[in-house]
């Protein structure tokens, strides 16, 4: 499987486990669900993943090692949720992102906010 589209499926939660297996996944469209948080090791084994849409969800929180294990990621969309705070190790690793939609999240401006506002300055320096 290279492609899986769960585009408007109503999901409220997804189990840590339930891409495990999928390690020739390139696209992963979870866009306009109800998710409100990423599982810790969602992604584990994702290698190979490029395209990474979760746009329109309710997700508050994303950790520092979400995406430790998609270094091929080109292209991630988190606009569209509830997301307040990123810290400079959200998107370390991802040498190959490219676009990165954060637009219409509730972002708080603070010192927690300082670590990704600096990652994002040398990321967008190369």
């Amino acid at each position: 499987l290279r492609r899986l589209f769960l585009k408007d499926n109503g999901l409220v939660g997804i189990e840590e486990q339930s891409l495990w297996g999928l390690a020739e996944l390139l696209e992963l469209d979870l866009t306009s669900n109800q998710l409100t948080h990423l599982p810790h090791r969602l992604f584990q084994g994702l290698g190979k993943l490029e395209y990474l849409y979760l746009q329109a969800n309710l997700i508050e929180v994303v950790m520092a090692s979400s995406f430790w294990e998609c270094p091929n990621i080109v292209n991630i969309d988190l606009s569209m949720n509830r997301i307040q705070q990123l810290n400079s190790g959200t998107f370390a690793g991802l040498a190959k992102l490219s676009v990165c939609e954060l637009y219409s999240n509730p972002f708080y401006c603070s010192c927690e906010l300082l670590g990704f506002l600096r990652w994002l300055h040398l990321h967008l320096a190369k």
